[in-house]
Parts: C-alpha cells; sequence; structure tokens
C-alpha cells in the first residue's frame, strides 16, 4: 500500500506528542513544581494546574498504549478546537479524546479522533489525509497553531503550569518531538491486517505516520499495533531529544543524571524480547520512518566513555541496532499480545511461517497478517493476559524468567519448544503460590487445544 491508496470510509486517527522534561538533568533550582508527585501520583487528589485531576488510565479503553503508565490527565479543557474549524476543513471530525500521560522524564499528549472525508472531496488518499490533519487547528490557552506547529504552544504552556509562578524558565527546558499519526482504518474487503509506514512530508518536515487497515473484528489487534508502535516511536524520540539538548547544552546539564537516564532508556530498548515480540526489529521499523542522529550517538559515547563503560556498550549496541535498519532488507515484528492472530509475523520482502499464520506477507512496507496460526489465540491470549497480571508478584529474576518463556512460545514453531517454555511457566507460577493459579489454568488450556501435554 502507498500514499496513493483511496480512503472511502471513517478513520481512527490517533496524534501523539513526545515531550522531554529536561528540568530533571540539570543540577540547579528550576522551579519545578514537585506535585504532581510524578511517577506514581496520588490519583484522584493530585491535579495539573489549571487542566484538570490525574485519573486512572485503567478506565480508558482507546488505546491500551503505554506498558507501566498507570494514570492520565484529561486534556480536553487545555486543548480545543477552535470555533467554526469544522467549516474550515474538508473532513468531517468527530474527537474522542485528548489527554496527558507522563513518566516523570517523559511526557506524551495525546489526541483521537475519528475522520470521514466530507462529499465532493478529493483526493481521498493516505496522503491527503495526513496532511489534512497536520491542518487541523488547535488552540491552548488562547493561542491557535496547526498540528504540525503545535508542540512549541504546547511545550510552553506545560512548562509554566508546572513550573512555581515566583521562578523564571527558559523555554529549552521541555523539549517536544516530532509529532506521529497513526492512523486506523476499517476495510471489509480484507481478512487480514496490514499496517504501513507512510513517507508523509509536510513543509519540508518529516512526520513519521504508520497506516493500519483491518476488519471490523480486528480491533484489539489494532489497539495493540498502536500501542507498540507509540510506545517504540516515543522511546525514540526522547532519545533523540537527549541527545539533541546534550550537543547543545552540555555545560549545562548534569553529567551523571543524563548518564544515568541514557542508562535507564537503552537498557530498556536493548532487550531483545518485550511483552512478546522482538524489540531490535520494532526498533528499526520506526526508526525508519525518521533520521536518527547517529552522529549524536556517536558524540555521546566519545564524551561519556570515561564515564561509564556499559553505557558506551549499550551506545554501541543500540547503534548497531540502527545500522542493521539501514543495511538490511528484511524486518520481522512479533505482536504477542494480539487477540486473533496471536504472534502475528510482519515480514518485509520474504514469507512468514510457523505459529504467526503461514499467510502473512508483505509488498513494499506493507506488513500483513496471515490468519493460520498454529497457537489458538484465545487461549494464548488468555495465557499472556494471566502471566501480566502475576508478574507483579513475582521477584525481578522470576518475572524475566516467565516473559522469556512467553516470548518462546510466541516465536517457536516447534511444539516441543513450546512444551518446554509451557513447563517452565507453570513451574515459575507454582512457585508463586495462590496467585500463580490462573496462569497455570491457562497452561493447561494451551497445551491441551495443542494436543501436547504440560
Amino acid at each position: 500500500m502507498d500514499g496513493t491508496c483511496q480512503l472511502t470510509r471513517s478513520q481512527f486517527v490517533a496524534i501523539q506528542f513526545p515531550i522531554v522534561d529536561l528540568r530533571l538533568l540539570l543540577s540547579s533550582d528550576t522551579g519545578r513544581l514537585n506535585r504532581p508527585s510524578w511517577p506514581d501520583p496520588d490519583l484522584g487528589r493530585e491535579f495539573l494546574r489549571g487542566v484538570g485531576v490525574i485519573q486512572p488510565l485503567v478506565d480508558i479503553n482507546e488505546p491500551r498504549a503505554w506498558r507501566g503508565q498507570q494514570s492520565f490527565i484529561d486534556a480536553s479543557s487545555l486543548i480545543r478546537f477552535p470555533p467554526a474549524w469544522h467549516e474550515r476543513s474538508p473532513l468531517w471530525i468527530k474527537p474522542i479524546y485528548r489527554r496527558l500521560l507522563c513518566m516523570n522524564t517523559t511526557w506524551r499528549a495525546e489526541i483521537g479522533v475519528v475522520t470521514k472525508w466530507k462529499p465532493g472531496v478529493g483526493p481521498r488518499t493516505i496522503n491527503a489525509l495526513a496532511n489534512k490533519i497536520l491542518e487541523l487547528p488547535l488552540r491552548i490557552s488562547g493561542h491557535e497553531k496547526s498540528v504540525l506547529d503545535f508542540d512549541q504552544l504546547l511545550t510552553a504552556d506545560l512548562l509554566s503550569r508546572t513550573t512555581s509562578t515566583s521562578h523564571a524558565s527558559m523555554s529549552w527546558w521541555m523539549s517536544s518531538g516530532l509529532p506521529l499519526l497513526l492512523i486506523d482504518e476499517l476495510d471489509t474487503r480484507r481478512n487480514k491486517i496490514v499496517f504501513s509506514t507512510i513517507p508523509i512530508i509536510a513543509r519540508n518536515r518529516p512526520v513519521p505516520t504508520f497506516v493500519i487497515r483491518r476488519r471490523e473484528y480486528h480491533v484489539e489487534q489494532a489497539r495493540y499495533i498502536r500501542g507498540e508502535l507509540s510506545r517504540t516511536y516515543h522511546q525514540l524520540e526522547t532519545l533523540r531529544l537527549i541527545l539533541r539538548a546534550w550537543r547543545i547544552h552540555r555545560d549545562t546539564l548534569n553529567v551523571r543524571l543524563v548518564r544515568d537516564l541514557l542508562a535507564s532508556e537503552l537498557k530498556r530498548m536493548s532487550r531483545r524480547s518485550r511483552n512478546s515480540h522482538l524489540q531490535p526489529n520494532l526498533i528499526g521499523i520506526t526508526a525508519a520512518t525518521v533520521e536518527f542522529p547517529t552522529d549524536d550517538l556517536a558524540a555521546m559515547r566519545k564524551d561519556l566513555r570515561q564515564e561509564s563503560k556499559g553505557l558506551v556498550r549499550r551506545l554501541d549496541e543500540f547503534t548497531k541496532v540502527l545500522e542493521n535498519k539501514n543495511n538490511s532488507s528484511s524486518y520481522t515484528i512479533q505482536l504477542g499480545r494480539l487477540v486473533v492472530n496471536s504472534g502475528d509475523n510482519f515480514t518485509f520482502n520474504d514469507r512468514a511461517a510457523g505459529v504467526f499464520g503461514r499467510n502473512s506477507a508483505v509488498q513494499g512496507n506493507s506488513f500483513v497478517a496471515g490468519d493460520n496460526a498454529t497457537v489458538p489465540s484465545a487461549e494464548l491470549g488468555s495465557l499472556l493476559s494471566a502471566i501480566a497480571a502475576l508478574k507483579p508478584e513475582l521477584d525481578p529474576d522470576s518475572s524475566n524468567d516467565i516473559e522469556v518463556a512467553s516470548a518462546e512460545i510466541v516465536e517457536a514453531d516447534d511444539p516441543s519448544k513450546i512444551r518446554t517454555a509451557l513447563q517452565k511457566i507453570a513451574g515459575i507460577a507454582t512457585m508463586a503460590g495462590t496467585a500463580g493459579t490462573a496462569v497455570i489454568e491457562a497452561v493447561k488450556l494451551l497445551a491441551a487445544s495443542l494436543e501436547i501435554g504440560s
């Protein structure tokens, strides 16, 4: 699929702005407010000044995106659509949500809308839709900008609301990356899910854009794909913004704080498997949508080579992931939490096999999930959900072991490997006592459905 493909039905579009709070990397007093107490605020009591109270994210159905994120702020009173904007747009647009999420150093602003072309408007292509969305006017604190130019207004407003009124602030202390567009369209002509990277250039700026096309009953799979892509993109932009700040404001930043934050971010991004998919491949796919500053990575490595050999090693590993993205003609992403086709394989220029569906394929930059999966989706989904609920009750080593074992089930096409992984999971769950009961039952159901025993 390319950007000229005609769109005739309604589309859900998620617009996301990644933001980094660089005040946490400074030694000097910045006047940053201590409340809300991120990353674990007091839900229902703490609030963002002039916006709203912090609410539990579990009450939101769309999307379940940010792993580890437990709270959000409804930003409907902060981010507004100006009067008469319906008449100014060739699209019929229905706002679904506007919200802010924060994980201490990083923020994310999310806007979700359902769109449909008005009669007589054309061409109705993906590129046209993306560009119209980027022109959508947004208003904050009396100021109005398009989506493409909204990031500076947003960061300035957030900086003001989270800084003591008696303290002066510097504009660069809060920095935003490029907006991300996730377009989700219903397509009744397909029995599979396809998601594609679409090159969008607006005012000489590349705008990362992913398009998902699916049937009505693939809503959970589409939600999962959006969540994984947005999470990975947010991590990449966080790293890019930190590297940029280091290049421009190195003399102002605290080296130890920068080092610790980089080590934490790179540790999460260097894991081979996370949430039952191969993370390096997902990073490669996401990084391919926008040029990553590898020169800044090299400069950071040189500056910190005496600070931490472990961090330098992680920088080298991450650089290799980006180099593989540039040099390899084949990328694979496992999405282990899909409800119908759990563990579907999405491959460039190749065929997919095993538990990921033998009908999976790709043309160009489109990823297609096949329908013929070896591992039953319902049983696998139940097992993965039970494991996710059990992990907080486990010690770090057991939590990591059970996650690796679940990834092995998703990735394996050999029944003996699946049986071994199920035995590992059952053993860990047994040691957890009553907390592991749901996992043990889910293991038995999956083993029975595969007729392999556990």
